[in-house]
């Protein structure tokens, strides 16, 4: 087995592979500055990821595009960080997202459509951003 994988917030299957990272990080008071991006995210390590929980992360900048690569994905919590910019389309690429949730960031710009294309999305949370525009009929629960 992997080191990483004994880590707390770090599961893995059998082989070893990370499946899921839950990894709260919440404001303890000692240092306000700290924050990080994901920037330099690879995705080639976590092909395996079902599971991707950075929420409350104090994670800022863009949401990387890549992250349309994880196509095992069902589960991504990115929200109360401080993201900025567009949803990536390369979101539409995780047809197996059964939840997906932003909010609580300042992301900006409108919603794609093809948001609906995402059929096995069960719960979607935007809210508290700086989106435009109207919800894309083809986004119906």
């Amino acid at each position: 087995m992997h080191y990483y994988c004994n880590q707390s917030f770090i599961t893995c299957d059998n082989a070893g592979h990370i499946t899921q990272i839950l990894q709260y990080i919440f404001y303890d008071g000692e240092n306000p500055e700290r924050k990080g991006t994901l920037q330099n995210f690879s995705t080639s390590c976590f092909k395996h990821l079902v599971h991707l929980d950075l929420s409350f992360a104090r994670l800022e900048g863009v949401i990387p595009p890549g992250i349309g690569a994880l196509s095992k994905l069902t589960y991504l919590d990115l929200s109360h960080n401080a993201f900025t910019g567009r949803l990536p389309l390369s979101l539409t690429n995780l047809s197996r997202l059964v939840k997906l949730d932003l909010s609580f960031n300042q992301l900006n710009n409108s919603i794609t459509q093809k948001l609906g294309n995402l059929k096995n999305l069960v719960e979607l949370n935007l809210g508290n951003n700086i989106l435009t525009g109207a919800i894309p009929s083809s986004i119906g629960f």
